[in-house]
């Protein structure tokens, strides 16, 4: 299964946001450089978006959370999160339990999300959003999301 990398930008004037797709990987910040030219920011998912993000995949496309990695390295705490992972899986209820925790690291601990990885069972695809706004989806599904994303974080950002 082939995946597809995309960034999101939000236009400077007309406050419109887009997906773009990264190919070449090892040009990171020239692709960012040409994108900005165009008159576009790039958008980053802090960790309040990242979690509005997971609420919609979650309810959207019954996804499962596989993986949220942080910026900061703490082995007590991703025991911690894949353990309320794992009780997601048999009752989804734990939602509320994993989403007060995350906005408890992030508002009262400054801890923030890196990453957040799913898999999208009812629609087939997997997905990886990152803080800088990278996210790579399933190649057959990269539109779709692409645009799902792009609509979402412009009502997020407002």
């Amino acid at each position: 299964m082939r995946n597809k990398t995309g960034k999101l930008f939000q236009n400077i004037q007309t406050r419109k946001v887009s997906a773009y797709e990264y190919i070449k990987k090892n040009e990171y910040f020239a692709f960012v450089e040409m994108i900005q030219k165009q008159g576009n920011n790039q958008c980053i998912f802090t960790s309040d978006i990242m979690i509005k993000f997971m609420e919609h995949f979650l309810y959207e496309h019954n996804a499962k959370i596989t993986a949220i990695n942080f910026m900061v390295e703490d082995e007590s705490l991703q025991e911690e999160i894949f353990a309320l992972l794992n009780k997601m899986d048999k009752q989804p209820a734990f939602w509320d339990r994993l989403k007060r925790k995350l906005l408890s690291l992030s508002e009262d601990n400054c801890i923030e999300i890196q990453s957040v990885d799913f898999k999208c069972s009812d629609d087939g695809f997997l997905l990886s959003l990152m803080v800088n706004g990278l996210f790579t989806v399933t190649d057959s599904s990269y539109y779709k999301v692409a645009d799902e994303l792009s609509s979402l974080m412009e009502v997020l950002i407002k």
